[in-house]
Parts: C-alpha cells; structure tokens; sequence
C-alpha cells in the first residue's frame, strides 16, 4: 500500500507540474485508491499464526534469524501488543520485551511542570484515568473531579486528547490549588 501511494503522489505530483487539474488528480487518485484497495484485499492472504509472520519477516528481512527473531516478538507481544525495532550499538541483535503501555507525548502543557529545571511533571502517588477517547466537556470528568477534590486524590489524565477550555479548566484548578493534576 505504501509503495502504491508514494507512486500515486509521484505521477500526481508530476502531472500537477505539467499542468493537469490538481482537483481532477485527486478524484482519479480516489477512485484509484478504491480499485487498489478492493483488488488487494481480494488476492491477500491473511497472516495467521507464528509460522506465517516468520515467513514474511524472513523475506522481509532477507535473513531467517531476524525473521524468527520477529516472529518470537509479535508471538510474545500478541496481536494488540507493539513492536518497535531500533538501532543497536553493538553487533548483537537481541529481543526485549517490556510490559504496560508507552505514551508517546508527554504533559499538555507547560503549566504542568513540577521541576521547571528539568522540565518535569510528577505527580507521586495519583489516581491514574486512561481513556483512549477525547475528553471534549468538563461534563464527562466532573464527577472524576468532584470525587478527587472530595476525596484529596491526586490525578494524572492520560487521553487521546482534550478540548482546549477542558484542559485550561484544569490548568486553573491546578494553579489554584484546588486540584492536584497532570494531563498527558
């Protein structure tokens, strides 16, 4: 699928050069994109099991220990897990598993910073909310808030994402007092 969009955008970008209708190329690209994807999916062979991902990562890889070594790693990560491949310092080529969830971004703002030398937030202690949504009213986390102010929790958000006047909201509690809190 990638190969296919970056020579999409190629001729596309090409044909825009020598005066084609930007507007005319996409609808092309669309309907294009629809063939492809209904073609592919027709003649796909879905990857099932450890013994199949090996053998697309050896081929993949062009080398059998990296594919078992990849097979190994989805097999231990599971279907909803993630794998990520980086550079070694060394010649050694190895497979480490670390268990809970990466996050990828870090606080929302500035104003959550309790280390301003290090440019950190920590919060011990806290009451964790993970959500995989948008928090977009104070109407979804109010009853959360009430009951950490009630309570003395502290609170650390992690989400998708978050409504500017929700987290400016938050961001003034904090400043306040009135809640201790850190959105991620």
């Amino acid at each position: 699928a990638t190969i296919l969009a970056q020579a999409m955008v190629k001729e596309g970008v090409k044909n825009v050069a020598a005066g084609a209708d930007p507007m005319a190329i996409k609808r092309g690209m669309n309907i294009a994109l629809k063939d492809c994807d209904n073609i592919l999916t027709s003649i796909a062979t879905p990857v099932e099991g450890r013994e199949d991902i090996e053998k697309v990562a050896k081929v993949s890889a062009g080398n059998d220990e990296i594919g078992e070594m990849i097979g190994d790693a989805i097999e231990r990560v599971t279907k909803d897990g993630v794998v990520t491949i980086e550079e070694s310092k060394t010649s050694k080529t190895e497979v480490t598993v670390v268990e809970g969830m990466k996050v990828s971004n870090g606080y929302m703002s500035p104003y959550f910073v309790t280390d301003q030398e290090k440019s950190e937030a920590i919060i011990d202690n806290a009451s964790l909310v993970i959500t995989g949504d948008k928090i977009s009213t104070m109407n979804e986390i109010l009853p959360l808030l009430n009951m950490a102010v009630q309570n003395s929790l502290k609170l650390v958000i992690i989400c998708d994402d978050m409504e500017t006047e929700v987290l400016n909201t938050l961001i003034v509690n904090k400043l306040k007092g009135v809640l201790s809190v850190l959105v991620i």
